[in-house]
């Protein structure tokens, strides 16, 4: 017996439990509560949101990233790194460029109501790029506010590898899917000589497709993976940039901030991230050698 039914029917036991409004009541709170499966087809990453002036300035910055930003433990992460470039080809254009390598982890427990199987151990590699365009602009004669809208294209996979335990019995499930994305970016930014503050809020079309398992189709099912294939989501992403300058090295930035990521899709996405890096922009590294 699953996890669920078992909880269910234990409900069914309890002594103030009087009549069947209440008892659908209590079972669809649990079942909402504590037996939903997690299956992550999606996980947010930083925005590349460079907060340019003028033709000529470029950004390249390296950061680690997780998912996971609370109670995160050996059995239970999501961490990776995020790659990004991006030059002011004019006064008012730029183009964007952004790599992204995460690895996660998921161990459920015997019957901890998480799991199709008795126990499962979970893990996940993903891969994604994005390429965008736009422009930026500066709002009032005190060109310390900026605004600036993105629009690109981000391609990329993710595999699923689940080791799991049912009746004894060890087994291995797997599940690959390609990932297409199509996203609108708009952002204002806030500036002081040595510190900028973004509101990002990303707007993402996400699809799949290449799809390859051998999960068992009552096992997709049950993990929300049977529909992936048709499967649309459309994702809003609001986060915070910061970034700080450093005095007498203004070329080198630290960098920092995380979001948030809703979406209306069936299938299970991570819901936040946070991130912490360097940048450098070699436009102003150049400018101070000369």
């Amino acid at each position: 017996m699953s996890a669920c039914a078992a909880t269910a029917n234990n409900v069914l036991s309890f002594p103030f439990v009087k009549n069947k409004t209440s008892t659908l009541l209590l079972i669809a709170i649990l079942l909402l509560s504590s037996c939903n499966t997690y299956r992550y087809t999606y996980a947010p990453e930083p925005v590349n949101n460079p907060v340019f002036t003028e033709k000529g300035q470029s950004n390249i910055a390296a950061s680690f990233l997780t998912n996971k930003p609370f109670f995160p433990s050996p059995n239970h992460y999501a961490n990776g790194f995020n790659v990004q470039a991006a030059y002011a080809i004019t006064n008012h254009i730029a183009a964007t460029y952004s790599y992204t390598y995460k690895t996660e982890k998921d161990n459920n427990g015997t019957y901890d109501g998480r799991s199709y199987f008795d126990s499962t151990n979970t893990l996940y590699k993903r891969y994604g790029t994005e390429l965008a365009v736009g422009g930026f602009w500066f709002l009032g004669d005190k060109k310390d506010c900026l605004f600036s809208v993105y629009g690109g294209y981000g391609f990329g996979s993710f595999n699923i590898v689940d080791k799991v335990t049912s009746n004894s019995l060890s087994a291995t499930r797997t599940l690959y899917a390609n990932t297409h994305k199509f996203f609108l970016q708009p952002s204002f930014s806030f500036r002081e000589k040595y510190f900028n503050v973004s509101l990002v809020s990303k707007m993402s079309l996400l699809q799949y497709g290449s799809i390859r398992t051998d999960y068992l189709p009552g096992e997709l099912e049950y993990y929300k993976l049977d529909k992936l294939q048709k499967a649309n989501a459309f994702v809003f992403e609001p986060s915070l940039n910061v970034q700080i300058k450093l005095p007498h090295v203004e070329w080198l930035s630290l960098n920092g901030g995380g979001g948030l990521s809703f979406n209306n899709a069936r299938e299970s996405h991570r819901w936040s991230y946070v991130y912490a890096g360097i940048g450098i922009d070699p436009f102003r590294l150049i400018k101070k050698k000369r």
